[in-house]
């Protein structure tokens, strides 16, 4: 039996995700062990062994120690099955267990992927390898993983001394079909490079034969922009601020909060997610011979589950006077006394682990279906790229710009910036960001009211 060393539901949830992958990952080395003596196991036995861990969290209830049990029951079944291979004898001759299990799903024409690893390289080694050397955060070792695997299946191969620049090329196309806009084709390509180029530097190949694709926007398609005031009033005048709508999709209270601390914290999407009721505190500071405080928000990794960009994100950001007016810090209170290990504990983190990743793609539909905001260069970013440019249009000296938002722009002094840079200007930075003509919506306590009739 193995304890996942939490009561808390969510974590527990996050938690059995990374183990989930991690018993995947044994079953194909041992898998590519036993191969010579199986002729390999299908490709579809390591998704069957993580099915039962996600179904484990989905049927557990609300109880975080009977979800946590129900984790670990699965888990122990898995590892169960895992020693069980372990065992098999490896002599000359023998099959064992798992020989006589794959040679019938062999009977059964089931395909013989395993042998194709033999003396090579599996993107899950390399994957292990790169995360260990550059020691990435989680949420990036997740994606990395899943974009791998993609390429695999899309491409039609195992094993990375495989990949030929035609295998890339077709993994472009595959995506292109399947609907996938540029910037996310180039975001799985990154990923494919940086392996590839990781598996160069480990002499496992020559060449990356991805070097150098990527994917251009098709002509009159441009960057993101930043969100205009009719995209502003049209968000903040939408039935989540104005009717007491609250979509379990949006997080509940999360669809009401978070676009306002982007617009007003300039924060990546992740960054506000994750969230910690104590990230938000009352701190000290000088203002011409004056004692003051000011409410801030931290943006930091140092609590379970959360992480950063790089560390340069690490940050502190005063609230904006609006955003105490409509209650953000009452709300946080009350967070704190529900004993919640996260500000907004309804959002269901996605399948890798990242706490916006729901969050985002719900945002995305109310923002073309209900805020009927059409340009697709505005999305969630574009709050962030907003803040930047009011700082600039305000005059916010750009090293105090750079500290709001957790930028770096390589100059020595980003060094001693961060969690420790003084709050006074900070604060005076945050009182001078304002968007004229944009009336913000109905208190926190107002929108409850509308729910609750």
């Amino acid at each position: 039996m193995r304890s996942l060393g939490t009561s808390d539901r969510r974590e527990a949830e996050r938690l059995a995700r990374i183990v989930g992958v991690e018993l995947d990952r044994e079953f194909e080395r041992l898998r590519a062990n036993h191969a010579p003596k199986s002729d390999g196991l299908p490709d579809a036995q390591p998704s069957a062994l993580a099915t039962p861990v996600v179904n484990a969290i989905s049927d557990s209830g609300s109880e975080p120690r009977l979800l946590c049990s129900g984790v670990q029951r699965h888990l122990s079944r898995q590892e169960g099955f895992r020693n069980g291979l372990q065992e098999v004898p490896t002599t000359e001759g023998s099959t064992g267990t798992a020989g006589a299990w794959a040679a019938r799903q062999a009977q059964n024409g089931q395909p013989k992927a395993a042998g194709a690893l033999k003396g090579k390289t599996s993107f899950d080694v390399l994957i292990d390898k790169w995360a260990l050397g550059v020691q990435p955060e989680q949420n990036t070792i997740s994606r990395t993983r899943m974009h791998a695997r993609r390429f695999e299946e899309m491409a039609g191969i195992h094993t990375v001394e495989e990949v030929t620049r035609q295998h890339a090329i077709r993994f472009i196309e595959q995506l292109q079909q399947a609907g996938q806009t540029p910037q996310n084709i180039n975001m799985h390509l990154a990923s494919l490079i940086k392996l590839l180029n990781y598996a160069v530097r480990l002499d496992l190949i020559k060449t990356n034969e991805a070097s150098g694709l990527a994917v251009k926007a098709p002509s009159g398609e441009k960057a993101r922009r930043s969100f205009d005031l009719l995209a502003l009033k049209s968000i903040f005048s939408s039935p989540v601020y104005t009717a007491g709508h609250r979509p379990k999709g949006g997080g509940g209270d999360a669809s009401y909060w978070i676009p306002l601390l982007a617009l007003f914290t300039g924060a990546r999407l992740e960054e506000l997610c994750q969230l910690h009721p104590h990230d938000v505190m009352q701190v000290p500071y000088h203002d011409e011979g004056s004692e003051n405080s000011a409410w801030v928000i931290r943006i930091t990794d140092d609590g379970e589950g959360q992480g950063l960009k790089n560390a340069g994100s690490r940050r502190r950001v005063p609230l904006h006077p609006e955003l105490e007016r409509l209650g953000f810090v009452e709300y946080v209170q009350q967070a704190k006394a529900e004993g919640r290990k996260r500000i907004f504990h309804k959002l269901v983190p996605s399948i890798d682990g990242k706490e916006s990743g729901n969050f985002s793609k719900w945002f995305g539909r109310y923002l073309r279906d209900v805020c009927k905001v059409a340009d697709k260069r505005m999305v969630f970013h574009s709050f962030r790229h907003l803040f930047k440019e009011v700082l600039r249009e305000a005059e916010i000296p750009k090293e105090i710009n750079d500290a709001l938002t957790g930028h770096e722009s390589g100059d020595v002094g980003d060094k001693y910036g961060g969690d420790a840079y003084p709050i006074r200007p900070l604060v005076n930075a945050i009182k001078r960001y304002r968007i004229p003509g944009l009336i913000l919506p109905a208190s926190w306590r107002f929108s409850e009211e509308l729910v609750a009739h």
